[in-house]
């Protein structure tokens, strides 16, 4: 993976050379297609993604419940990040809106790399801990919105649903 998609990300900002040579072993660059859906909820948590160019959205499936779009994630965003932290499965789905380039990071490498390299492992544990606050504060803003869109319409429509619905 060339250097310059790595200075484009700011999870590597300030990183020495060997630090990112030591992360370019376990980065592959993908392309993908509007539409075109990275993982499944419940899939197994492979890997954490950064987009490089495109649009990505979140989507979760509460039990029972229509699935929400919860997140959309821009240039330079982070998603996937359940791989890093260790989590078992994905627990939502990530589906490109456009046609997007990606940056897949191996969650289990990733891990290892943090738990052998310590002054590596704190910076990018710290970026990627703000990086998920900033996602968790804009999903709580996504779903405040759809909420009162939820009530300005049943407050018009009495709570009558349309046929086309």
């Amino acid at each position: 993976m060339p250097l310059q998609l790595m200075d484009a990300c700011s999870l590597f900002h300030g990183l020495t050379p060997e630090q990112c040579n030591l992360l370019q072993e376990m980065m592959k660059e993908r392309k993908i297609t509007a539409g075109e859906v990275i993982f499944e909820q419940g899939d197994p948590a492979t890997s954490m993604y950064i987009v490089i160019h495109g649009m990505i959205a979140v989507r979760h499936k509460p039990y029972e419940e229509p699935w929400l779009d919860v997140a959309e994630i821009q240039e330079d965003g982070i998603f996937g990040w359940s791989a890093v932290l260790g989590h078992q499965r994905y627990t939502s789905s990530a589906i490109a809106l456009v046609d997007s380039s990606l940056i897949a990071i191996n969650g289990y490498q990733l891990r290892s790399l943090c738990l052998q390299r310590p002054d590596m492992g704190v910076i990018l544990l710290e970026r990627l801990a703000t990086a998920i606050a900033d996602l968790y504060q804009s999903t709580q803003l996504h779903i405040i919105r759809m909420l009162n869109n939820e009530m300005e319409y049943n407050e018009i429509d009495g709570g009558r649903r349309k046929a086309h619905d």
